[in-house]
């Protein structure tokens, strides 16, 4: 693979291209000469930042020793770039883009980039709002009257920092029975956030992640600006940064030159995980290492937006409360090690990305993954903690995860045993772990992911990055978990196993509808087990309570009426609360006679 370090002075105001962009082929091959260096006006977007301290410049072999495994031709990958400066200090792809056509990974190679999207559907309303054509304090109802009154206004500031209320599109999605591969529109999603009738809380009352808020933001967008999404930012982003390899997708059948395409494992193989999404705003827009670095290096230059632009997409969100949320414009503040960052990441089909920025180091570090089994995030930080080592406070134990050369932790039986059980978060989320042969597995949806040790207590599951952390066993039983991620803790608590009766079972089977979903379910029973069947799936009911189901999809959580029968249940996920679903009686009515027959 070919190693690419920036080191051309060249800006988007050179005398040799036209400020209008006029020449736009021109402009692209002056662009394909060097990589972006823009002066580092830090004053104007980090309050004054001084100048970078010494970092370490790691050999290139440090670097590529993190990505070996995908550093061959029989594998999907990523690429990575090292931004510093403004300036790209290193970039490289590893494994391929195109495994049927033998087309490897490059920093030109073009990936979507899940919902780190999010950060320019942002900029683009913030910029819309410094041209007086909205206000982030805007009732979202002002531009989009098909939304649902719901008692207190969704302002738009709302949507950026996910503090809505609104249930996300996903899940609502999958709950009505849409596959992950079938064809979506942002007319459909847009349909299906115009039915819903109720919120998952008060707006400004919480945080909770909702890309839903993000595709009716792109909406937004479009109804204030007169122009899609896609035109949009095109304009007044990705046109003036010379992002030419960017755009918004919003047809899945466009062609995309240089296009690395999506992939899952399969088999001691891969398989293509089909992308046919069109919408926008949430996710779906596809981009380079290379224009990334141009993005990134305008947090210091403020070419796009300028210093107000730029502030008010780095302002945290705040809860009606008073309380600031971490999340700001399609970014999220943290801190790795004890320094602060700025950082996304994303997942959609088999495509995983992660972009984080150390402001106070202006060192960036940016990797695009087309392989739903990497996990760019702690690779991101791997890089990082290269050129920062001199600056980071020792890592906790806690926190910590195995190195890659090390054996997992074996944990003893006895443990395993004690750790095994369900436990409830709040009402509608709970968590089932359960114990097969010599490790412990969680139970997430369809899947089943094998936890790993970093201490007698502390484990994490395979390719994510939260913490689950076991209490202390009582009469051979850990009572509690607290889950940790991204410095958020949520305790779950030990739920004792509930055996239904067949008459339990049979007092939920019916058929039920819900009209936000615009979808039915049919329950029954079978071999003593609760079912759910759709137009399109079906799931097994796990029973946690007489009352509260789990299962796959979704938890049940049914409602009696008089006589203690069953007349509906809500549904609950982590992200889209209380779906009302009705028992249904449905008839078929007579058939209509065909009038030819006598």
């Amino acid at each position: 693979m070919d190693h690419c370090e920036g080191t051309g002075a060249f800006t988007p105001n050179h005398p040799g291209v036209k400020s209008s962009y006029q020449n736009p082929r021109r402009f692209a091959a002056m662009w394909r000469i060097a990589f972006l260096a823009l002066p580092a006006l830090a004053a104007a977007t980090q309050g004054g930042a001084q100048p970078t301290p010494d970092l370490v410049t790691p050999l290139p072999a440090a670097i590529d020793a993190l990505f070996k495994t995908w550093d061959r031709r029989d594998t999907p990958g990523c690429a990575l770039a090292v931004v510093r400066d403004g300036r790209v200090a290193y970039a490289r792809g590893y494994g391929m883009a195109d495994l049927e056509h033998d087309v490897p990974i490059t920093p030109a190679s073009v990936f979507q980039i899940a919902s780190v999207s999010k950060q320019f559907t942002a900029m683009s309303a913030v910029l819309l709002a410094g041209q007086g054509k909205l206000s982030l304090e805007d009732d979202v109802r002002k531009h989009v009257p098909e939304m649902h009154d719901f008692g207190k206004p969704i302002r738009v500031r709302h949507l950026i920092h996910h503090t809505s209320g609104l249930r996300d599109q996903f899940d609502l999605l999958e709950m009505a029975g849409w596959g992950f591969s079938d064809a979506t529109t942002q007319d459909d999603l847009l349909k299906l956030a115009y039915r819903q009738r109720d919120l998952n809380f008060e707006p400004g009352a919480e945080f909770l992640y909702c890309n839903t808020g993000y595709t009716l933001l792109a909406e937004v967008v479009r109804r204030a600006s007169g122009n899609s999404l896609r035109q949009y930012a095109r304009e007044s982003i990705f046109l003036p940064l010379g992002m030419l390899s960017t755009h918004v997708h919003d047809d899945s059948r466009m062609l995309v030159k240089d296009r690395a395409h999506s992939y899952v494992p399969r088999r001691g193989g891969y398989a293509q995980a089909i992308l046919s999404a069109s919408e926008v705003g949430a996710t779906n827009l596809f981009t380079t290492i290379e224009d990334l670095a141009r993005w990134d290096a305008n947090f210091l230059s403020g070419k796009v937006g300028g210093p107000a632009a730029l502030a008010e997409m780095l302002r945290k969100g705040r809860l009606n409360n008073g309380k600031e949320v971490n999340y700001a414009g399609g970014l999220s503040h943290g801190t790795h090690r004890g320094l602060p960052t700025l950082s996304h990441n994303g997942v959609h089909a088999g495509y995983r990305t992660t972009f984080v920025r150390f402001p106070e180091q202006r060192l960036s570090v940016i990797v695009l993954a087309n392989l739903s089994s990497i996990t760019p995030a702690p690779l991101a930080r791997r890089v990082a903690d290269l050129y920062l080592a001199p600056l980071l406070k020792k890592e906790p134990a806690h926190k910590a995860a195995p190195k890659p050369a090390e054996p997992a932790r074996k944990l003893e039986p006895a443990l395993l045993e004690a750790y095994a059980g369900q436990y409830r978060f709040r009402p509608g989320l709970a968590r089932t772990f359960v114990k097969e042969g010599d490790r412990l597995l969680m139970l997430n949806g369809g899947s089943r992911l094998p936890m790993v040790a970093v201490s007698d207590r502390e484990l994490y599951a395979e390719g994510f990055t939260a913490r689950y952390r076991f209490s202390s066993p009582e009469a051979g039983k850990s009572r509690e978990v607290v889950r940790q991620d991204e410095g958020e803790e949520t305790t779950g608590r030990r739920l004792e196993p509930y055996s239904p009766t067949q008459s339990d079972l049979e007092a939920c089977a019916g058929r039920y509808y819900s009209p936000e979903l615009e979808v039915i379910y049919t329950l029954d029973t079978r071999d003593g087990k609760l079912t759910a069947t759709h137009r399109r799936g079906e799931v097994t009911l796990r029973p946690v309570t007489r009352d509260e189901w789990d299962s796959s999809l979704a938890t049940f959580t049914f409602a009696r009426g008089r006589g203690g029968k069953v007349e509906g249940f809500l549904l609950n996920t982590s992200r889209s609360r209380n779906i009302r679903f009705q028992r249904a009686e449905l008839r078929l009515g007579p058939v209509a006679k065909d009038p030819s027959q006598k």
